[in-house]
């Protein structure tokens, strides 16, 4: 007897995609219109983050994916083009509300539209309109790709309600156009609270053991990168009327992670001092690892006063250090990176992170001083390919500065990525090779 289900049942209707067999637009339209569209809108959105800068070194012969002014039509340009035209057909009005987002403007928090006045008329204005303001867009980041979404889902609410209003209405459907220089993953929102809302979004997004490891700067220039954002006082300063922001990171991060970690040790390590300068850490702990977070933070207290401040910065012999612990406790680990300024020499940093993805370990590097960030965000955006994207630069100070809820909103910002790498990592059995 035949156990298995063969195909559909007769009140099932299969999947049906259109053939890749066609030689011009005009067939694919006519096929999409055959398989029963008859009436769409077409939405687009365009990526103006900073990888778009790298992204063409390989597949636009080293020039910017936005290059208005090369010899041949840029991947955006084409798109609007491509789809514009094959789909223009179905569009009634003709109208083409168009978007930019992920600039120094709107980063990763909203939209604008590519033409002020409201929609295009047609796909030739979107890209008109594209070709007239993309050379003075500034390019920024991170990528995200909500704002956008929640911006169609309004567009498509306002034209239920028109349409309804006139007693014509009929679902509409509604095409959205994204592109992109990279396609990154966004699994928890920045739609919370308070911190326990954003470890239980973790837990029900499958990370379920993790433990976490602290790496702290004590390089000199935490002296004056905390002239803008700490009231020109040193990043360190504990005897302040307020926490300072390595003491606000580790209690944020750490709050947020410990119920995520079975045994509740935290090792955590000191650089740049004048001992270790940019050849080897210390743990904070003399006597080895934290208990708990609380701890982690007890200790800092207790010891950044009588530390001499030096450098330079050096991430790797930390990041060394993380990956031993992962191989002796054959577990998954979160190293948070707490730093005030660039690091000194990139390629070597560079090469110990894409080192680290061998392993079942997250890499995630918060900037608490004054900046400028362009190196950690060239990283951000920029790393050589590796198993798994295990990098992510966190701006502490824009972070805090326009979130009502700052310890929410850091916590998501740092770790959004981390159930997706936690997939990555399950994926490939990293942590069966450790």
């Amino acid at each position: 007897m035949e156990t298995g289900r063969k195909g559909p049942s007769p009140t099932e209707k299969p999947f049906c995609a259109i053939p890749d067999n066609f030689e011009n637009h005009r067939d694919v339209t006519k096929a999409i219109k055959d398989a029963g569209l008859s009436d769409c809108g077409l939405i687009f959105g365009i990526d103006y983050t900073l990888s778009n800068c790298n992204q063409g070194q390989k597949t636009f012969g080293g020039l910017s994916l936005h290059e208005t002014k090369g010899p041949e039509k840029n991947p955006y340009q084409e798109t609007i083009c491509t789809l514009g035209e094959t789909l223009e057909i179905f569009d009634d009005d003709g109208k083409i509300p168009a978007f930019g987002f992920g600039d120094a403007t709107t980063r990763d928090n909203a939209v604008f539209a590519l033409k002020k006045e409201g929609e295009c008329n047609g796909f030739k204005e979107v890209l008109e309109i594209y070709n007239k303001i993309t050379p003075n867009v500034q390019l920024s980041g991170p990528t995200n790709f909500a704002p956008l979404i929640e911006k169609v889902v309004q567009i498509v609410q306002e034209k239920k309600k028109k349409m309804s209003d006139r007693g014509l209405y009929r679902e509409p459907s509604e095409l959205l156009c994204s592109a992109s220089a990279d396609e990154p993953f966004y699994v928890i929102r920045d739609t919370f609270t308070n911190i326990n809302d954003v470890t239980k979004a973790i837990q029900e997004a499958g990370v379920s053991d993790c433990g976490l490891i602290f790496g702290i700067d004590y390089t000199m220039s935490n002296r004056s990168q905390g002239q803008r954002t700490f009231g020109g006082r040193s990043l360190h300063d504990t005897k302040g009327p307020e926490m300072n922001p390595y003491q606000k990171t580790i209690c944020i991060l750490g709050e947020t992670l410990e119920d995520l970690d079975d045994d509740g040790k935290i090792p955590a390590f000191g650089f740049g001092d004048a001992r270790t300068r940019d050849k080897s850490i210390f743990p904070l702990k003399s006597e080895g690892m934290c208990n708990g977070f609380n701890e982690v933070l007890d200790v800092y207290n207790q010891i950044t006063p009588t530390v001499q401040l030096s450098g330079p910065t050096n991430f790797v012999p930390l990041i060394e250090e993380a990956v031993k612990i992962v191989q002796e406790t054959r577990k998954y680990h979160i190293l948070v990176i707490v730093a005030d300024g660039q690091v000194t020499d990139e390629n070597i940093n560079q090469q110990a992170i894409v080192a680290a993805s061998n392993w079942p370990l997250s890499i995630i590097m918060i900037g608490v001083g004054d900046g400028p960030w362009n190196t950690m965000t060239d990283f951000d955006d920029g790393l050589p390919e590796r198993i798994f994207d295990n990098f992510q630069f966190v701006d502490f100070y824009e972070t805090v500065t326009t979130a009502q809820n700052q310890y929410a909103a850091l916590a998501v910002k740092a770790l959004m990525e981390i159930p997706e790498q936690y997939n990555m990592i399950k994926n490939h059995e990293l942590l069966r090779k450790a």
